[in-house]
């Protein structure tokens, strides 16, 4: 053996001491492991946490190699709490690698009791899934639910269901997301305890969103963000102030998304939540890019993916790589955006993540139609609705199907155009998103225009008129609206309502922060259809 300047002794080789190891009598090892653990627990009284790993170690050997008696179960006992102790620090220090090995041991030891296996197997679960290892994220999660339904634990069975739920999603199931998910929330109207009610409320309300209900995800993010606040649990308001207020900047609400995201990253940083500050980062530059801060988004996206890299969370890579495209794609930067979208999408790919995959090619098709690469911009769009579709994210299907239906108005195929619009429509109408179907009603109006049908195109602009009257629909919806009622209507022959239209239009004003006012080309037609109306 070898003195050491650190250590009073080394072994040449690993192998040198797992043979002298092998060749003490079990009992002798046993005796030894449990004089280390009296000893560290002596030298370490009061900070055991900066040797639990040790501790839980020693603990095992000498309770694995010493007869079953009063003082076998105090080794297991020992072995139990420092094996939560070294979990609990891996977890915060986000050593996510580690704490999966920790709650293993701890879920497969025969002293935990129910409840102590059954939290191991979900947190286990947890940060699996949290490293983008989803097949092992579902199998613990479905052992832990086994678990926890054959000892009747309801609270925990609705947490391992809203994090089966979230690995439903993340593989592109969201139907089958929205089943755990129901499942969950049947559970916590039963019990009725407030922490298992948050967690329904904070993660449906993610997955409705997803799914393009706005405003049903809205209204459970809401109700999280006041259950937490009455709860006084900082984590968990942090994490329901930045689902809620990204979820209304994604909603053009930005004016009421960013004093959320504000508050959550001020809460965040105060904890020491990385995780959650890596995701809040990322929906910060959704903010700065809704306010045309592009270059701060650019810098904010690029920040939350070098976090996001460091703690080992690749599915929020996979979007901060989206989001940059995004905002690079905007500063005409096409080659630096291409780079973002198909890092992300390789990524997404090599994870399994089709909802992202989904979306990555929507978004990288849309850096392809700016190049003027219309043939491969098509094909692009119509691999992304049907990966979107078949995982369920239908927000993204309309979204992917009104784009589709730009590129067929480049290439002249108007009638597939009218076909992709009113499917888009029909999907928005399916999920409760009525201001998705009337966007997509009015970008029918010009084909239908071109077609010369024009009493078709009159009563579809009279009935978005309508709608925009009896709902919370655009500014810019309403300016259309009164448009092609006055087109059509002069068209039909109608003077004097085509004059009332056209008059009506031009008294729209534009959105602060919103609809910026009528195109320079429909501005102009208005004023030529009252100047030759008004004169008649």
């Amino acid at each position: 053996m070898n003195p050491s300047a650190e250590q009073d002794y080394l072994f040449r080789h690993a192998i040198l001491q797992e043979v002298a190891y092998s060749l003490q009598p079990p009992s002798e090892r046993s005796e030894l492991h449990a004089n280390a653990l009296e000893v560290l627990e002596r030298l370490f009284d009061g900070a055991l946490e900066e040797c639990a790993i040790e501790l839980a170690q020693h603990a095992l050997r000498a309770r694995a190699e010493s007869p079953v008696d009063s003082r076998t179960r105090s080794f297991g006992r020992k072995e139990v709490r420092y094996l939560k102790l070294a979990a609990g620090i891996a977890l915060r220090r986000f050593d996510l690698g580690r704490a999966i090995e920790l709650l293993q041991s701890l879920a497969e030891c025969p002293f935990a009791d129910r409840a102590t296996r059954v939290q191991a197997l979900r947190e286990c679960g947890e940060a699996a899934l949290d490293l983008s290892r989803f097949s092992q994220a579902d199998v613990t999660l479905h052992k832990g639910l086994s678990e926890a339904r054959k000892y009747g634990m309801r609270g925990e069975e609705a947490r391992l269901l809203l994090h089966l739920s979230r690995v439903a999603y993340l593989t592109g199931k969201l139907p089958e997301a929205m089943t755990y998910g129901d499942q969950a929330r049947a559970i916590a109207e039963s019990l009725r305890e407030p922490e298992i009610e948050f967690a329904v409320l904070h993660d449906l309300g993610a997955l409705l969103f997803q799914r393009g209900q706005a405003k049903g995800s809205q209204l459970h993010l809401d109700r999280a963000v006041a259950l937490a606040r009455r709860l006084g649990a900082d984590g968990s308001l942090a994490s329901a102030l930045n689902r809620a207020g990204a979820a209304r900047v994604m909603a053009d609400q930005t004016a009421e998304g960013e004093p959320m995201l504000a508050e959550a990253y001020e809460i965040a940083t105060r904890i020491g939540d990385q995780k959650l500050l890596g995701a809040i980062l990322g929906n910060r530059g959704v903010v700065l890019r809704r306010q045309n801060r592009l270059e701060e988004a650019i810098e904010s996206y690029r920040h939350a993916e070098q976090h996001n890299r460091q703690l080992g969370i690749m599915q929020n890579v996979v979007t901060n790589l989206d989001n940059l495209g995004v905002a690079l794609g905007l500063m005409e930067r096409f080659e630096e955006a291409s780079a973002a979208h198909e890092e992300g999408l390789r990524i997404a790919r090599e994870l399994g993540l089709q909802t992202a995959v989904g979306f990555g090619l929507l978004n990288l098709a849309l850096i392809r139609k700016r190049q003027g690469r219309v043939h491969e911009t098509l094909a692009m769009l119509t691999e992304s609705e049907r990966t979107l579709r078949k995982s369920g994210a239908m927000r993204g299907v309309s979204n992917a199907l009104i784009n589709r239906a730009d590129s067929n108005h480049l290439l002249g195929r108007r009638w597939a155009m009218l076909r992709d619009l009113v499917e888009a429509g029909r999907v928005c109408l399916d999920i409760g998103d009525n201001a998705g179907y009337w966007d997509a009603e009015e970008r029918t109006f010009r084909p239908l225009m071109r077609l010369g049908v024009y009493a078709e195109l009159y009563e579809r602009a009279k009935l978005l008129h309508q709608a925009v009257e009896s709902e919370v629909l655009s500014p810019r919806l309403e300016y259309e609206s009164l448009y092609w009622m006055a087109v059509s209507a002069d068209k039909l022959g109608n003077r004097a309502e085509a004059l009332q239209h056209a008059m009506a239009a031009q008294q729209c004003q534009p959105q602060p922060g919103g609809w910026p006012g009528p195109s320079k080309a429909d501005a102009a037609d208005m004023a030529e259809l009252v100047a030759r109306l008004g004169s008649g």
